[in-house]
């Protein structure tokens, strides 16, 4: 993928306008966060960029539309990462990450190639034969992001992966979103903490009530005036918007 773009796009679910008339631009290389109140309709914009959710408008990659696409095409470039998603048989941590790799049918010798290189880059290999149910929360957030990311996918999708997660775990996901877009590729991701969002991504999209208030650098997006448009929160005089959510740590390796 080279470039992502929605055009007018609209979601109206039981009557109600959800999304109204929202553009974007992604480019490979590139992590857009999208950032916003909740009810803003943050989850909605992925759903319907993953093609899971109906909606008006255009979605293009690489100038076509992404409605052309085969189911396993579109599995073979976007992969999506919901919220919490549910793991309903306790599979191993390797057979889970395995799935990522379904849409290509690929032999298994290089199924399994790809998913020893992909724990190895998510830092889960002592976990490979462990049980997905025996896991931590955070743990259990890596393995998901690992299935995810096991596919190369082109654009991933991936839903507040960091909720519920301590400091170290949500800098190691973001940290693994980081890497997947400075491989060339690219993310969208939803966030609610301002610090990841200033600190990891390249530009930012601020909704409020399905309408996009604003997209830019962080330095753009992350101001006064729209922290109190989209928000109702006011800083203190005198305090740079962007430092006051300036993430000041790392992880130790």
């Amino acid at each position: 993928m080279k470039r992502l773009e929605a055009l007018r796009l609209g979601v109206q679910i039981g009557g109600q306008e959800i999304l109204r008339e929202l553009d974007l631009r992604l480019e490979a290389g590139q992590m857009l966060g999208v950032i916003g109140p909740n009810g803003a309709g943050k989850s909605t914009l992925l759903r319907a960029l993953a093609g899971i959710q109906p909606a008006r408008g255009e979605i293009l990659l690489d100038g076509h539309e992404l409605a052309a696409l085969s189911p396993r095409q579109r599995a073979r470039r976007i992969a999506w990462l919901a919220q919490n998603g549910p793991v309903h048989w306790p599979l191993s941590v390797a057979r889970i990450v395995a799935l990522g790799r379904l849409a290509w049918h690929e032999a298994e010798a290089a199924t399994r190639q790809a998913t020893r290189e992909t724990l190895r880059e998510t830092g889960l290999e002592g976990l490979a034969d462990r049980n997905y149910d025996q896991l931590s929360g955070g743990e259990k957030a890596r393995v998901l992001l690992a299935r995810a990311l096991n596919g190369k996918p082109e654009l991933l999708l991936a839903d507040e992966p960091t909720a519920a997660l301590d400091l170290a775990h949500q800098l190691e996901v973001m940290t693994l979103l980081r890497n997947h877009c400075q491989a060339g590729r690219a993310a969208i991701v939803v966030l609610h903490d301002l610090r990841l969002a200033a600190h990891y991504c390249d530009r930012l999209l601020l909704l409020k009530q399905g309408v996009a208030l604003t997209e830019g650098s962080p330095r753009q997006v992350i101001s006064a005036h729209w922290l109190e448009l989209a928000y109702r929160i006011r800083l203190r005089e005198g305090i740079d918007p962007l430092d006051a959510f300036r993430l000041e740590w790392t992880v130790m390796t």
